[in-house]
């Protein structure tokens, strides 16, 4: 299986610090952000990444090519090993939306799933782990999903699990005035090839409009089933400065 890197953002969450490094690449512990991400994808034996790269993001490719080392250093040398037994791909998206993105990688898919992920969302191996056993085990399509207080209600929408954890809608109302925790999908997917139809579909011609995260998804539960795996730790958004502490704490 093929996972999927999305780092074509804008940058803009973690200013002034993403002067200097994409939010990629930033440390997190001993290491930047995303290498922890892919040695988590190899521990669970996936090899072959695709690393979609928007304008300013050379570096994630930088860091990712092999690297000479003439001082013996053990951080570099687990990194080549890693770069050395691995498939990497780069790609090159302008639009820096989601879906836009993803959509440049369509033609590197040979299975019929893939694993998608946000770059600048860190997952432990044992979540990987977890949601690539549901997917064994269902032959379906997964969805991360987490909980969040309600200072999020404003931006994402409310994703609802039925009882079994099949997935029944990803655009319910909202209730802003309610202080409750919310559920939403938390940046990391296994994703039939089916959605590259479904983001067609969505996309218009319109390339100033930036499309969201959910729509094809919803689009997809008229002929897929969907499945939420749920978890409320170890899932940190490292583009606000609150998730990257909380993260770097437990690194």
């Amino acid at each position: 299986m093929k996972a999927i890197f999305l780092c074509a953002g804008k940058w803009t969450r973690m200013l002034p610090f993403t002067k200097i490094l994409p939010k990629e690449m930033l440390p997190l512990g001993n290491r930047p952000l995303l290498h922890h991400t892919l040695q988590h994808f190899y521990d669970n034996w996936i090899h072959d990444f695709s690393f979609i790269l928007g304008e300013g993001k050379s570096s994630i490719k930088d860091y990712f090519t092999y690297q000479v080392n003439e001082f013996q250093n053990a951080w570099i040398e687990e990194l080549n090993n890693l770069i050395k037994n691995s498939k990497i791909e780069f790609l090159s998206d302008q639009h820096k939306w989601t879906w836009w993105s993803l959509l440049c990688a369509k033609k590197s898919i040979s299975d019929d799933y893939f694993f998608v992920i946000f770059g600048d969302i860190y997952i432990s191996s044992d979540h990987i782990k977890n949601m690539l056993n549901i997917h064994k085990q269902s032959g379906n399509s997964i969805i991360l999903v987490t909980t969040v207080n309600s200072s999020y209600r404003m931006k994402y929408k409310q994703t609802i699990l039925w009882e079994d954890n099949k997935i029944i809608s990803l655009l319910s109302d909202v209730d802003k005035d309610s202080d409750e925790p919310m559920n939403m999908v938390g940046g990391a997917f296994i994703l039939h090839k089916d959605v590259f139809t479904e983001i067609q579909n969505t996309i218009t011609n319109d390339l100033n409009k930036e499309y969201g995260l959910i729509r094809p998804l919803e689009n997809m539960l008229l002929n897929h089933t969907l499945y939420g795996y749920q978890s409320q730790s170890w899932i940190y958004d490292i583009g606000n400065i609150e998730d990257r502490k909380k993260a770097f704490i437990i690194l």
